[in-house]
């Protein structure tokens, strides 16, 4: 049964809630630090976002239950369990026994829905010399976003991210691909159809 406001008996997830996000802005701002930056991503940095919360039923009650989703988006090298980890150490040895002081049964969950490793860049492996040769371009790039690539590459295959569109376009009402896009990807499908044929 909800409880009116009475913080002295009652822990209220809304506010607790807000804590552990604070805490998520802190350790995003750390992976910030000059030693983990690496230039050649946009932004040259991991980051660490809560997109969305959900809880509390009225300003006059305790809220019971608090949801929220954070996401992980790591650089090569950074491992997204050691952050959650850290996190969950934090929560353990410092919000779960201030809430238990008050309200014996509370609870903090944290899951995974999934762990997507990053791409590392690999200027030698054969997918990336293989796409060279067919577009001639030779600038490496790299993105800021998840893609199955990183599994291949866990996996012992050599992976190269290549395709039309922009993720400028990407995740957005009227979302698309310029037409100019599509004639380059096509160019380069017939290309690697030719070269592995």
């Amino acid at each position: 049964m909800p409880s009116p406001i009475r913080t002295d008996i009652g822990v209220s997830a809304v506010m607790t809630a807000g804590r552990l996000i604070a805490r998520l802005a802190e350790m995003a701002e750390a992976q910030k630090r000059p030693g983990l930056l690496q230039q050649a991503f946009v932004p040259p940095y991991t980051t660490i976002h809560v997109g969305m919360v959900q809880g509390g039923l009225a300003p006059s009650i305790i809220a019971r239950h608090c949801a929220f989703c954070w996401d992980i988006r790591t650089l090569p090298g950074t491992k997204s369990q050691k952050i959650v980890d850290t996190f969950t150490h934090w929560v353990e040895d410092v919000i779960l026994p201030e809430m238990r002081a008050v309200g014996p049964r509370s609870s903090i969950r944290t899951t995974t829905d999934f762990d997507i490793p990053p791409l590392a860049v690999d200027t030698n492996s054969s997918a990336e010399r293989l796409v060279r040769a067919l577009t001639g371009d030779r600038e490496v790039r790299c993105v800021g976003y998840a893609t199955e690539a990183g599994l291949f590459q866990g996996q012992g295959i050599d992976t190269v991210l290549c395709g039309p569109g922009s993720i400028e376009q990407a995740h957005k009402p009227d979302e698309f691909l310029p037409l100019s896009d599509l004639g380059q990807c096509d160019l380069l499908l017939s290309r690697l159809i030719r070269q592995m044929c």
